[in-house]
């Protein structure tokens, strides 16, 4: 195991403004490291590097981007936005955070909005990390936070396409953890469960659903990941109810799996 030298570090958050990546730019902040926070919210990001910049000045940037496109407008506002910033700066750490899921039956669900998820959750974190790895596979140094989902290892009815990317993210993660250990990068996938976050609101997830369920703290989310990271690990279900359900889904068959989680799912159930 090789410690991470935080201090001399630049990590780029995507989903800064808030939940786990704001946690995120918090944590890796208060270890040393400067940190380029990205979103689309622009004041949300503006607070958050006001926040760090008082505690060490000039170590918190904002970047202004929406990932669910490559190009937004007539400039670049979008993905590609994000991929330039990385391949004219130095960049130690890159957190994959920025993600959104969708609840409801597929086909009565906006096309648009699921398309959208697709290039936040799956486009996004596969051009930055190709951005990345261009600098760090040459330094032999580098490290990739891919945060995926409990839902990464479970079809979900009702909510399908949020846990295919998470799927997605999840295997990307642990295929490029592999991959890229001889050449000095660490890789690690973060599987959370339900978290205290924006995340059933921005899904449109009913009041009073039984989605609707207790939560993880993101300060624990976050320390448990960056321990992980620190020990060099390529898979990390941080707090106690993700390593429990990972647990369940090892004993009980994918079938039957996904007909209990669609019962409890279902929208409209009694």
């Amino acid at each position: 195991m090789t410690l991470i030298n935080y201090k001399s570090q630049v990590a780029l958050i995507t989903g800064a403004s808030s939940g786990i990546g704001a946690e995120f730019a918090r944590q890796l902040h208060l270890r040393g490291a400067s940190v380029v926070l990205v979103a689309r919210r622009a004041k949300r990001l503006e607070r958050l590097a006001s926040e760090l910049n008082a505690v060490r000045p000039n170590s918190a940037e904002i970047l202004v981007a929406d990932l669910s496109r490559i190009e937004e407008g007539n400039e670049s506002f979008g993905i590609n936005r994000v991929v330039k910033y990385i391949e004219t700066h130095r960049i130690d750490i890159l957190v994959n955070n920025a993600g959104f899921g969708s609840f409801g039956t597929f086909y009565q669900l906006p096309l648009t909005r699921e398309i959208d998820m697709l290039g936040v959750n799956v486009t996004a974190p596969t051009l930055l990390t190709h951005a990345a790895l261009q600098q760090m596979i040459p330094r032999k140094s580098g490290s990739i936070i891919y945060v995926s989902s409990v839902a990464g290892i479970q079809p979900l009815p009702y909510m399908s396409t949020y846990a295919a990317t998470k799927a997605y993210d999840l295997f990307h993660a642990l295929g490029l953890y592999f991959e890229l250990k001889r050449e000095g990068i660490r890789v690690l996938a973060v599987c959370p469960g339900p978290v205290e976050t924006e995340f059933s609101r921005a899904a449109n997830i009913p009041d009073g659903s039984r989605v609707d369920v207790r939560r993880d703290e993101v300060t624990d989310v976050v320390n448990e990941s960056l321990q992980a990271l620190e020990k060099e690990r390529s898979l990390v279900f941080p707090c106690f109810r993700p390593k429990i359900f990972r647990f369940l889904c090892a004993l009980v068959p994918l079938t039957v799996r996904s007909w209990l989680v669609g019962s409890v799912l279902r929208p409209g159930r009694s």
